[in-house]
């Protein structure tokens, strides 16, 4: 699994799987480049990812933190289909948006965002246990969890109110009103049950005021509704990029058609629970396409928005499975056969992959069983043909997963020669030349010798400029160091101030090697910076330098490897 997150990470030319590990290993860089607004949006996955990392050493940590936080996705979804559809079917559910967080997904198996939805489906499964078995603590317990959720990623409060509506819609004939309003106060006190426990690691953590709350509303508010581009107005490139993710929905939404044929057509004598399982992927579907819509944001377009729809779509398909009658016999091993499957055509598609052509072809190809297997799953009624032709279904999507790209457009115009998508490959090279599994890469270069947006809201190294006529973001350091997904750190963001040797040292004492990358514009900075180095108790030896031009980029660069002085 992990090579072939690897293959897809440098099949698509740009690495964004892990891209704020680094942090976790120093407190200072947390506050200086997550910023105090962004940490306090994400603070339970900030500190889990510290924990781990003071653990572990970083390349394990790496992994360690990104199958945790794929473990509770997959865990919390079957706990969240298992209130609908029989074991085997949800298991395939969780294994699903799991398997295609973790391949399809990379970018983002191991974000704030993921964790979110984890925690959220994880709350809902508590939520409908409380209204079906009327217990009194369970309301409470998934409030805190709620609000851990929205802690983890402020987001979610967005894509999952229409999932948590019609939960309590289609539970609320079946409730008395007194103990349903109870519950419901319940659940609200366990949510505000996070406010206090945040203000309290805000200050112990990080002396932060209870001011930084306000902003961050205001600062997420802000991200989502502008600053990355919008879906309904990708170019035709830009789609094939995801093109995978938007098949996937789609076998979700043909498994929902299914289901109303095999009813005769009528949404009335589709089972109660069934049409819950399709509501719960309906409503937030609409919903956050009307959003994009009318707000012109960026949820359907951008990977780690798209994920609080992978769950409540990986249920469809274990639906439509489990209607098929796939698991009736040997259930066990039907599924361990269906996920083989999967996760084999997704390799393939991995491996095999070259974005641009061979993309459009797959895509049709896929496109075209999905249609396939749904009209035969409306028209036939031998148990037999179903099941197969549901399997088919589940197939595709995994082939569909293994399609989804995450787009350069999205941090670069997706147009051919663009000077970020040129750095990228730069950066690239840089990374696998200077870099390893045992040699990290550290960074030291003049943030103000760089042009940063003042309207974006995080401040995060980026550049910003403009090319063809359109605005663009790129973060070069992500990509350098990002490629052996632990080690994101910033020697230094001004070559006037001292040298801080924690994290060096702490390179150092875990692996033999740790290469130092400096940059500059016009001010040469090598000889400032070995001085600096020397002074700290380091010895550089310079490997290599260059220079980089290509649009509004123009800069020269310099790798150092590191090595403490006798």
């Amino acid at each position: 699994m992990a090579a072939i997150q690897i293959r897809t990470d440098l099949a698509a030319g740009w690495v964004d799987s892990s891209i704020y590990y680094s942090l976790f290993l120093n407190k200072a860089e947390q506050i200086q480049r997550f910023g105090a607004i962004y940490f306090a949006g994400r603070w339970p996955w900030i500190l889990f990812g510290a924990t781990v990392f003071e653990i572990f050493p970083p390349a394990v940590a790496s992994a360690v933190f990104t199958y945790c936080i794929l473990s509770l996705i997959a865990l919390s979804t079957y706990a969240f289909a298992r209130c609908f559809m029989a074991p085997a079917a949800a298991a395939l559910a969780g294994i699903l948006a799991a398997c295609n967080l973790q391949v399809a997904q990379t970018t983002v198996a191991g974000y704030p965002s993921v964790a979110a939805a984890a925690l959220f489906f994880l709350a809902g499964a508590l939520s409908i246990q409380s209204w079906r078995r009327d217990a009194v603590a369970l309301p409470f317990v998934a409030g805190l969890l709620y609000g851990l959720a929205v802690m983890t990623h402020p987001f979610v409060a967005v894509a999952g109110a229409p999932i948590y509506l019609v939960m309590l819609l289609m539970h609320w004939r079946t409730q008395r009103l007194g103990r349903l309003v109870m519950g419901q106060v319940a659940m609200i006190m366990g949510g505000l049950v996070m406010l206090p426990i945040s203000l309290a690691v805000f200050r112990v953590y990080y002396s932060l005021s209870s001011e930084v709350l306000s902003t961050m509303w205001a600062t997420t508010k802000y991200s989502v509704l502008s600053g990355q581009g919008n879906w309904f107005s990708k170019s035709f490139d830009a789609f094939l990029l995801d093109g995978g993710a938007y098949i996937y929905f789609a076998a979700a939404i043909l498994a929902v058609v299914v289901s109303l044929a095999r009813s005769g057509w009528r949404w009335s004598r589709i089972e109660r629970e069934y049409r819950l399982i399709h509501l719960l992927y309906l409503a937030p579907l609409i919903w956050l396409l009307l959003w994009d819509l009318v707000f012109r944001a960026v949820v359907m377009q951008y990977a780690f928005y798209q994920v609080f729809i992978y769950g409540v779509a990986a249920l469809q398909l274990g639906l439509l499975v489990a209607q098929a009658g796939l698991f009736e016999r040997r259930p066990l091993l039907m599924l361990m056969a269906s996920v083989s499957a999967y996760l084999a055509l997704q390799a393939v598609v991995l491996v095999g992959l070259d974005l641009g052509l061979s993309m459009l072809v797959l895509l049709s190809m896929a496109a075209a069983l999905l249609v396939v297997a749904g009209l035969g799953q409306m028209v036939t009624k031998r148990m037999a043909i179903q099941a197969c032709l549901s399997a088919t279904l589940v197939l595709v999507a995994g082939t569909a997963a293994g399609l989804t790209r995450y787009g350069l457009s999205v941090h670069a115009p997706d147009v051919s020669g663009a000077p970020a998508i040129e750095v990228a490959k730069w950066a690239m090279q840089i990374a696998r030349r200077y870099t390893g599994p045992t040699q990290p890469m550290l960074f030291a270069y003049n943030r103000g010798d760089y042009v940063l947006g003042p309207e974006y809201p995080v401040r995060n190294d980026r550049w910003d400029f403009i090319f063809d006529g359109r605005r663009s973001f790129f973060n070069i350091f992500d990509t350098i160091a990002g490629v052996y997904l632990w080690d994101r750190s910033m020697l230094l963001t001004d070559v006037s101030q001292k040298l801080d040797p924690t994290v060096p040292n702490k390179m150092l004492g875990l692996f033999k090697k740790t290469a130092v990358v400096i940059l500059w514009t016009d001010v040469d900075r090598r000889h400032e910076m070995l001085e600096k180095l020397s002074a700290a108790g380091f010895r550089a030896t310079e490997a290599a330098t260059g220079a980089f031009h290509s649009g509004p980029f123009d800069f020269s660069w310099a790798v150092f490897d590191l090595e403490k002085s006798d």
